[in-house]
């Protein structure tokens, strides 16, 4: 693979080092980010017929205040 013995040149790397840094990136973009846990699943489930009573005791009566 003449490109990845001129690409370790140029970085003054070894071409193992390439190949790590290379699976490294694959590897992070495949996971991609850490989402956040903001807890959701932690809240008492909530049915379809208390949804309104839930969402006001969340945000107020009024709803979100600006």
């Amino acid at each position: 693979m003449q490109a990845l013995k001129a690409a370790a040149r140029r970085r003054h790397q070894s071409e193992a080092e390439l190949i790590r840094e290379g699976v490294q990136r694959i590897l992070a973009e495949e996971n991609g980010p850490v989402m956040p846990d903001f807890g959701i699943l932690d809240a008492e489930p909530v049915t379809a017929a208390e949804i309104d009573a839930a969402l006001a005791a969340g945000m107020g009566a009024a709803g979100i205040e600006r």
